[in-house]
């Protein structure tokens, strides 16, 4: 999910945190939604200066200071310095001497952003209306969230002791609190709950009375913005309050907005690869604007390479224009439909356009305020944290879901409403939760065992649904010696004849059905694939035997494949047709011996003290299996499970030009059988090809032979 060159343009201007009030039903004094009342501007004196890998430091460092300033930090994930310059500079005359500067890829300013089962909750009620529309009631019979799923809440913090939030909020177990030492070495001392990036800025230091440096552990909530925004998400079901929409997930606390609901694109998007480092699978980025930021976009990317859906909100100015960051094409951009008295329609204030992903309800929405408070709020702001919290349930019935399955989810799962004179203004459609989660594949994964030990790496493993092929993958060989398998299983809502709830889920390694059945759940399910393989019978005569194996064995060691008859054995020969050279195996001197596999295709001599049987087991071997043959010898094995003739082969599954085909009667007075190129009928004593059985071919030119 690239970020287009379009998106690359321009300075940042201001970020509307997309908030708030645009009905508030309770006491006064909420915020005004972004675009009405937001102020406008950037970070006094400050301009971040990217390179492309090439730039001059010395020559930056010298124009800096002509111009007066001081490079303040470098920002090693964008490859870019923050800048300080002198008062009395403009931006535009710093903006063009720097930018001529060689291996610059871009100039911009330190843009400032803005803050715009049923539950036995006591304010439940108030909700009732806009979780029933969609679909809640329903879905949480399924799924209220894992505590092993984080949802990050990027806003001005939270309100830690809020009676119905401290519960659900997320801890750095790798972090001793208190001790005054980054324990986990994340760059954030004592960040047990949360880290705090709100830059030390002049302006800050008087409005807001900060004192320290970042990043930091105080993730205090100063504005209030962040308690609501994460209320929405995850306030638990616990007869306190209200219910948030997924109420067992994780909040994850990073404040990137200061007491003024104002923070920079710096501060965002540090906050950004904070959330993501530290485990967060879900992004709440409750702000807009009208214009981009480089730094901001960068980590945006970052943070979808890694697995994390991003959801923004789509502004409150109620134009055709989509706010940034919602404007980016891997974002998830959420609008906001109507109230209760018109849920189908557009919200007035939320801004619409093809951009946009998906709606959710965003007027009157109940959520969590400072100091044990709860209030009815409205804005995209409150929008995208219950998109934000759908993602959440999606994750916790199958955290294997990538970021493109989440918003494949998100949209095919959508509630299309009405156009009006407003095209696209409700993208997808507005969320519907329980048909969300009907859309989660089942993701099979398991250890993959032959007779006890692990397959080998590459089998094709196959999932069938009432006889339809509904996945599949192939088996992974790791380092270690274990063998498995991971693949998804749709459900029938997104592909017809799939997995239902409880619907049987057969499975198919190699092109052979196994004895194993699982039932299909919509989620993660561990299903380890162990099979027992019959085995195949060889009957060795004492002396010489040219044999092959009959089928693809569980282990190709040929300690392994001979260990039943080990006593037996005096000798093992191979032939490798690209050195022609003979190989060898002895079992009295493994370690000089060069032959250390046994391979279907391929032919083997194997000289016995006794009569004996070989038992070998493993998977079918595959139809029309290919041996590549070089020009002179090649020791060859049949791959067949019945004999054919040797006209047959030849006439129907052979390529190249040979002098001769010979093959051996087993045993201590064992002979050659033998067909010549173009030999007199008289002298040809080879007729059938026999499966299990060994033959040379010897070739004039290279060629292939295909078995049935």
């Amino acid at each position: 999910m690239a970020i287009s060159s379009s998106y690359r343009r321009g300075a940042l201007t201001i970020i509307a945190l997309v908030a708030v009030a645009l009905a508030i039903r309770s006491s006064p004094g909420f915020l005004q939604p972004a675009g009405a009342a937001a102020p406008t501007g950037t970070v006094p004196n400050e301009i971040i200066v990217g390179y492309t890998g090439g730039h001059a430091p010395d020559l930056l460092a010298a124009r800096v200071d002509m111009l007066g300033g001081t490079i303040v930090e470098h920002l090693t994930a964008d490859n870019a310095d923050r800048i300080r310059l002198p008062g009395n500079m403009p931006y535009e005359t710093a903006a063009r001497l720097l930018r001529r500067l060689p291996g610059v890829a871009f100039v911009e300013p330190n843009a400032l952003l803005h803050a715009e089962a049923a539950p036995n909750d006591p304010l439940y009620a108030q909700q009732e209306w806009y979780t029933k529309l969609i679909g809640l009631p329903a879905a949480w019979d399924r799924q209220t969230g894992l505590p092993g799923v984080t949802v990050a809440v990027i806003d001005t913090g939270i309100d830690r002791e809020h009676e119905d939030l401290r519960a659900r909020l997320w801890i750095n177990a790798r972090e001793i609190p208190g001790d005054g030492i980054d324990n986990d070495q994340n760059g954030c001392i004592d960040d047990v709950n949360g880290c705090n990036f709100v830059t030390l800025l002049r302006e800050r230091i008087t409005s807001c009375g900060y004192t320290a440096s970042v990043p930091n552990s105080d993730i205090f909530d100063d504005s209030g913005h962040g308690t609501r925004v994460a209320g929405v998400i995850g306030a638990p079901n616990n007869r306190l309050g209200m219910a948030g929409i997924a109420p067992n997930v994780r909040l994850m606390t990073v404040k990137a907005m200061d007491c003024d609901r104002a923070g920079t694109s710096i501060d965002v998007a540090k906050a950004i690869d904070y959330a993501v480092a530290n485990g967060a699978r879900v992004i709440n980025l409750s702000l807009a604007g009208s214009t981009v930021s480089t730094v901001l976009s960068n980590a945006i990317d970052r943070a979808t390479t890694a697995g994390t859906l991003v959801l923004a909100a789509a502004g409150n100015s109620g134009t055709s224009e989509i706010a940034f960051p919602a404007s980016l094409p891997n974002v998830v951009a959420v609008g906001a439909s109507g109230g209760a008295g018109a849920p189908d329609k557009r919200a007035s204030f939320s801004n619409w356009g093809r951009q946009i992903t998906v709606v959710a309800p965003g007027e009157d929405i109940l959520t969590t305020t400072r100091d044990n408070g709860y209030r009815l709020s409205s804005g995209t702001s409150f929008s995208t944290p219950i998109v934000a919290g759908v993602a959440g349930l999606l994750l916790s019935q199958n955290p294997t879901l990538s970021v493109t399955d989440l918003v494949v989810i998100l949209r095919s799962s959508a509630i299309d409403l009405p156009d009006r004179a407003e095209p696209y203004w409700d993208g997808d459609g507005r969320v519907k939760v329980d048909a969300a989660l009907a859309r989660v594949p089942s993701t099979f994964t398991g250890r993959v065992l032959l007779n006890g030990r692990p397959a080998p790496g590459g089998l094709p493993v196959t999932a069938l649904v009432g006889g339809v092929v509904c996945g599949g993958g192939s088996t992974v060989a790791s380092a270690g010696g274990a063998t498995s398998y991971t693949f998804q299983v749709p459900a029938t809502t997104a592909r017809a004849g799939c997995g239902t709830v409880g619907a049987p889920v057969e499975f198919v390694l190699a092109g052979s059905p196994t004895p194993i059945t699982a039932t299909w759940q919509g989620a993660l399910q561990q299903q380890d694939l162990r099979i027992t393989l019959p085995a195949q019978h060889l009957l060795l005569q004492q002396g010489w035997n040219l044999i092959s194996l009959p089928v693809d064995p569980v282990s190709t060691s040929i300690i392994d494949i001979l260990a039943p008859i080990a006593g037996d054995v005096v000798s093992v020969f191979g032939f490798d047709s690209i050195k022609q050279e003979f190989t060898f195996y002895l079992p009295e001197a493994p370690a000089i011996s060069t032959l250390r596999e046994m391979k279907p295709g391929q032919g083997f001599w194997i000289l016995l003290r006794r009569n004996a049987t070989l038992d070998v087991a493993g998977l079918p071997l595959p139809p029309r299996m290919t041996v590549s043959l070089s020009k002179g010898l090649n020791l060859v094995g049949a791959s067949l499970s019945s004999p054919i003739s040797l006209d047959s082969l030849l006439r129907t599954s052979f390529q190249g030009e040979y002098l001769s085909i010979l093959g051996f009667s087993d045993g201590p007075k064992g002979e050659f059988v033998i067909r010549v190129s173009n030999g007199p009928a008289a002298f040809t004593t080879l007729n059938d090809v026999q499966p299990g059985k060994g033959y040379w071919f010897i070739m004039a030119t290279e060629g292939k032979l295909t078995f049935p």
